[in-house]
């Protein structure tokens, strides 16, 4: 199967202007030769290839951000998230909702004020060099793993509330998961869960590629829980949609 050409594909579809981005990510053109190169569909592949493309800070800004103490997979609504949040709606690749709390939206834009530009620069870069890997990680698990030219997931989230919705509210990036009964666990004994189906081109990062600092062995069990729970992280362009395939999780019990 010929996944270079998919990975051409990534680039014209993308939504991110190349020409508007090269100055923020002057190795482009060599780094993009270093992926292409990808031969495998594991973490451990994504994450040496990953290691060759980030600068040293960008390694550390990535690390931090996924699984610092306030980080992604450690924190709601951490500096992390918020961070890795504002990077995707800056390169256009979201809407623009951090959260639908409105008292917490306004700590978050408080403590995003706080960033300088030369930070925001390194995770764009971080957060591109990333989304690249994921993107070349699932087309060639789909293709050479799984044997299928569609290149989407069906993905869930447990929504942790009794009260009926007839549409789900989406924030820019998200965590969903490949595992039903992990959304299960999530939705709790009165909540529902929901299902949809994403392309690849809308997942940010997930247990089969989220980096991992190697060079630092006190982080070697991150991604613990990622792997577990079979997250993904996704972008939403849109700000909502109809709950058309809802299941009740009373009927799985």
């Amino acid at each position: 199967r010929d996944c270079t050409k998919k990975n051409v594909e990534f680039i014209q579809k993308e939504k991110i202007k190349m020409n508007e981005i090269m100055p923020l990510w002057e190795t482009y053109k060599f780094d993009l030769g270093k992926v292409l190169k990808y031969t495998n569909s594991n973490i451990n592949k994504a994450n040496l290839i990953l290691d060759e493309i980030l600068e040293d800070e960008e390694k550390i800004c990535l690390e931090q951000a996924f699984f610092g103490d306030d980080g992604w997979y450690k924190r709601i609504n951490g500096k992390g998230m918020n961070e890795l949040k504002l990077a995707a709606m800056s390169l256009g690749l979201t809407n623009d909702i951090f959260t639908f709390d409105s008292k917490k939206e306004q700590k978050i834009l408080e403590d995003l004020e706080g960033i300088d530009l030369k930070k925001q620069e390194i995770m764009i870069r971080c957060y591109l060099k990333q989304k690249l890997v994921t993107y070349v990680t699932l087309v060639k698990y789909l293709s050479d793993v799984k044997k299928t030219n569609d290149l989407s997931l069906v993905l869930y989230r447990g929504i942790n509330t009794s009260k009926p919705a007839k549409k789900y509210f989406c924030n820019g990036l998200e965590s969903w998961t490949l595992n039903y009964n992990t959304a299960l666990q999530f939705a709790r004994t009165e909540g529902y869960i929901i299902r949809k189906k994403y392309p690849v081109l809308q997942i940010f990062t997930g247990f089969r590629s989220s980096f991992k600092n190697r060079s630092q062995p006190q982080f070697r069990n991150n991604g613990f829980y990622v792997r577990r729970e079979k997250e993904m992280i996704v972008e939403n362009v849109e700000k909502s949609f109809d709950i058309n395939d809802v299941l009740a999780m009373e009927e799985y019990v």
